[in-house]
């Protein structure tokens, strides 16, 4: 799925294999939901099993720090519809990446999602949110996601860049860690979260996750 450049290393072509190849590497499993300790007013909408022939492993880039924000988006892509999406290494996030789009896909995550502390770059890039003044780097929505980290999968926003500038400019416009923009039947579990550029706000703009 991914075509390595030519002027790659070896050891970089070697990582770019079909994306739908799991090549003995372990993918987490999606986590059963139970509402505790009471029950909801009516069932939860079922979320299908993902077709185990469509997984695509994201491939970081060679060159650490690089943005792998694209290939990230052409995992989504092709593995929207009923697949599963794995994060199980080490990423840099360094432009926006707009995932609202998906639909009955499943987001496993048992790596690091970085995401670059380019205050400049961000402050002009983000999407922006009236509520609050809220903006952020990425932002997830469609139908029918599952992401899940197991206990393992981290999001790191690399935040003392921006705690720094903040000191400076105390009305900087700070985005969110996690938005879930619109998400219509969904579930985040098992994820850890650090260095969030902005600490003081919900990570979720969603009226039906």
């Amino acid at each position: 799925m991914f075509q390595p450049a030519g002027t790659l290393a070896i050891a970089c072509l070697a990582a770019t294999a079909n994306a739908f190849i799991s090549q003995g590497r372990t993918v987490i499993e999606r986590p059963e939901i139970r509402a505790f300790p009471l029950t909801p007013g009516k069932p939860h909408a079922e979320s299908p099993p993902r077709d185990p022939s469509k997984v695509c492993f994201v491939r970081p880039s060679c060159t650490a720090g690089s943005d792998d924000a694209p290939k990230i988006l052409k995992a989504f892509h092709d593995c929207n519809y009923g697949g599963t999406v794995v994060f199980d290494a080490n990423y840099t996030i360094a432009s926006p990446l707009d995932l609202t789009f998906l639909e009955n896909v499943d987001v496993a995550i048992s790596g690091t999602i970085n995401f670059k502390g380019d205050v400049d770059y961000w402050v002009e890039h983000t999407f922006k949110y009236p509520f609050q003044d809220s903006s952020s780097m990425w932002r997830i929505g469609g139908k029918d996601v599952n992401i899940y980290g197991g206990g393992k999968g981290l999001l790191n926003g690399n935040g003392q860049p921006w705690y720094d500038a903040f000191a400076k400019n105390p009305v900087l416009l700070r985005p969110i860690l996690l938005v879930l923009d619109g998400l219509e039947g969904g579930s985040v579990t098992g994820l850890r979260m650090i260095n969030s550029p902005n600490v003081s706000k919900s990570g979720v703009c969603s009226e039906s996750a």
